[in-house]
């Protein structure tokens, strides 16, 4: 059936499925089949799960989030990055669409600011994604023999004080503002 080919290469686990589901009894029923049937998965959404941790089986599912993390309940904010990190679950931040990319670091600066640690935040927007897409092995961090671009900040990237100095991409310097260049 060519309608099912695009699931082929996630069911020869050569890619990851994207599950968005917010409801606790699909959740637990996704968890349950894709980790039976060894599929590699990320949960988009999964506020249900913030509320009844069993519905992952003791698994912890990789959850995309964005491109907004923190949001105003009942006149109270709520981080869900923060709050699945605090699970120990891995967090992945998108953006939803290309448009708002450039925005994604904003998000995440924001949930940093209200409770999200800067580890995880940075590994939801690097290794951890990297990993749960299955391209850890190429990207996602700074080890000799992968691709990566690099983005040298006066301070901690996650403060909005913090300015670009250095943008490395492909092996090549893009961006230099240091004030001592070599």
């Amino acid at each position: 059936d060519e309608n099912l080919e695009p699931m082929r290469a996630a069911i020869e686990k050569r890619a990851t499925l994207v599950v968005r589901t917010n409801r606790g009894p699909a959740i637990r029923d996704v968890v349950q089949l894709l980790e039976k049937e060894q599929i590699p998965y990320v949960l988009q959404g999964a506020e249900d799960l913030l509320d009844d941790p069993a519905l992952a089986s003791g698994k912890k599912p990789p959850v995309l989030l964005g491109p907004e993390t923190v949001v105003e309940e009942r006149g109270k904010l709520r981080n869900s990055a923060a709050e699945f990190a605090d699970r120990d679950l891995p967090v992945l931040f998108g953006s939803g669409e290309c448009a708002l990319a450039r925005h994604l670091p904003l998000h995440v600066a924001y949930a940093v600011r209200y409770g999200l640690s800067p580890t995880d935040a940075l590994a939801g927007i690097t290794s951890a994604t990297a990993r749960a897409f299955q391209l850890g092995d190429r990207i996602g961090s700074l080890q000799k023999g992968k691709d990566a671009d690099l983005v040298v900040f006066s301070g901690n990237p996650f403060e909005p004080q913090s300015r670009v100095l250095l943008v490395v991409c492909n092996g090549k310097i893009v961006v230099d503002r240091r004030e001592d260049k070599p």
